[in-house]
């Protein structure tokens, strides 16, 4: 397991490992500052948003908290020509990566998609604002499709999670 240091990248940033917020849930996370846990923000619109979609809903039980409690990596600057949230600055933005052993589709779990990694984009607010499957890179199968041009550094990479 790598952890990140930089003088260049101040992760002091993102402020204190409790976080709360009215109209927002807590999820623990992987604090990639000291290897502890930290809490990220999800907006309890989005459970709202996930009612009758039961694959949603199960991504959003069971797999945001387990690739944000067990990062293979995590990258920072999200740079927003790639990102659909381009309005914010994100260049403290955090996106995390797993690779989760089920998906869900409908009401059904299922294996994961081969070839496929789930990641968790994460503003400087550390809110949770979007998660999804993207590919993975054909010729770095560990890292999200252009990962380089994505993001800005990885601040921290977990060598022991396949």
């Amino acid at each position: 397991m790598e952890i990140y240091k930089s003088d260049e990248f101040d992760p002091g940033f993102y402020g204190p490992k409790k976080k709360t917020r009215r109209g927002y849930f807590s999820i623990h996370a992987f604090d990639f500052r000291d290897g502890g846990m930290w809490d990220i923000l999800i907006n309890e619109l989005c459970v709202t948003d996930c009612r009758g979609r039961p694959d949603a809903l199960n991504t959003l039980a069971k797999i945001v908290p387990l690739v944000l409690q067990n990062p293979k990596a995590i990258y920072a600057g999200i740079r927003p020509e790639y990102e659909q949230d381009s309005s914010k600055d994100l260049s403290y933005g955090l996106c995390y990566q797993g690779f989760p052993k089920r998906s869900f589709r409908g009401p059904d779990e299922l294996p994961a998609l081969p070839g496929k990694c789930f990641l968790v984009f994460i503003n400087a607010e550390r809110v949770a604002y979007t998660w999804r499957w993207e590919s993975v890179d054909p010729l770095r199968p560990l890292m999200p499709e252009y990962c380089q041009q994505r993001f800005e550094r990885k601040v921290f990479s977990n060598d022991t999670i396949e």
